[in-house]
């Protein structure tokens, strides 16, 4: 067997990594598990060692050869090494490439050229990638279960975070142990994410609630120590509320369609598209304009970082 590990998500690369490590463990007790990274140790010496752990005699054990960023060998190592990988009985070969490889580049030409490769893809997932790995985790523990709005404040708290997801929900499963996960498990805990304090922070203003929203925003910067992050999300909610309203003034009212007119998230569109008749499309633009003043502002030492905040809150 050999198998291509890469994509964009490290912690899926090094989960991938350490699943097929231990199913071939699992069905080969007595086999023996190598790495060779050439990130550490690019030396010639690296690939003839690599070659040699392949060797097959009569009373060689099964082997699993990781071998880990060969993009970075020379041309004359590479042709060395992917000459000799071939697929033997009692020897699996996985290669990790971290990132994006480019099908135009010669080295990726070369690797997709070895016989019997099978490449596995670990990218950053998207929002309905997260949902099927939580389906997939809860699969492998059919002793808990989430309501189905526990579910979704899950996968909102935990973000695109994919190391976070998987944590978090083997610390609930361990937490719950069996039965219904609820809201009020998730808030006990997972700590609220930047995103989801803004959406909160938002429907306490569409309410007119400034002293809430302030409130939220202040803790929010107590937890980061930094505002910019803070009105970066901010500075993106209101672009999402914008486009939103514009389609929102032309007459599209369902969620699901604005959705699809703006090219955003059903889930995004769904939890902002209710607090569209409490922003009008001149206080949004209004708002985007504070963020931007008060981001260069801190950036400049004009503004304190929390009074920023505060600001941007009370003149929205």
């Amino acid at each position: 067997m050999i198998t291509l590990l890469t994509g964009t998500d490290n912690f899926l690369l090094t989960y991938q990594k350490r699943a097929l490590e231990s199913a071939f463990l699992a069905s080969k007790p007595d086999g023996e598990v190598v790495l060779f990274d050439f990130a550490d140790d690019l030396h010639p010496n690296q690939v003839r060692r690599a070659l040699e752990a392949s060797e097959e005699d009569l009373f060689a054990l099964p082997k699993l050869i990781f071998l880990r960023q060969p993009s970075l060998l020379t041309e004359e190592a590479q042709e060395a090494l992917f000459g000799g990988i071939v697929s033997k009985q009692n020897i699996s070969w996985v290669l990790i490439e971290p990132g994006t490889l480019k099908k135009t580049d010669t080295y990726t030409k070369k690797l997709l050229a070895v016989e019997g490769l099978e490449k596995v893809i670990c990218d950053t997932p998207n929002e309905v990638e997260r949902g099927k790995i939580l389906d997939r985790l809860l699969g492998e523990n059919p002793n808990v279960r989430f309501e189905a709005s526990a579910r979704q404040l899950f996968l909102i708290r935990v973000g695109g975070d994919t190391a976070r997801l998987y944590s978090e929900f083997e610390k609930l499963a361990l937490y719950k142990q069996e039965g219904l996960i609820t809201n009020a498990d998730i808030e006990v805990m997972l700590e609220p994410t930047l995103e989801d304090t803004g959406f909160q922070a938002l429907d306490a203003l569409a309410r007119g609630n400034k002293e809430a929203a302030t409130l939220l925003f202040r803790n929010l910067f107590l937890w980061k120590k930094d505002a910019l992050p803070i009105l970066g999300l901010c500075a993106w909610q209101m672009r999402q509320l914008i486009m939103l309203r514009e389609a929102y003034d032309q007459g599209i009212r369902q969620s699901g369609a604005m959705a699809t007119q703006v090219g955003i998230s059903p889930y995004v569109a769904s939890k902002l598209s209710s607090l569209l008749p409490a922003f009008p499309l001149t206080r949004l633009r209004k708002a985007h304009a504070l963020i931007l003043e008060y981001d260069r502002d801190i950036k400049q030492g004009l503004v304190e970082q929390g009074t920023a905040i505060d600001l941007f809150v009370w003149k929205m």
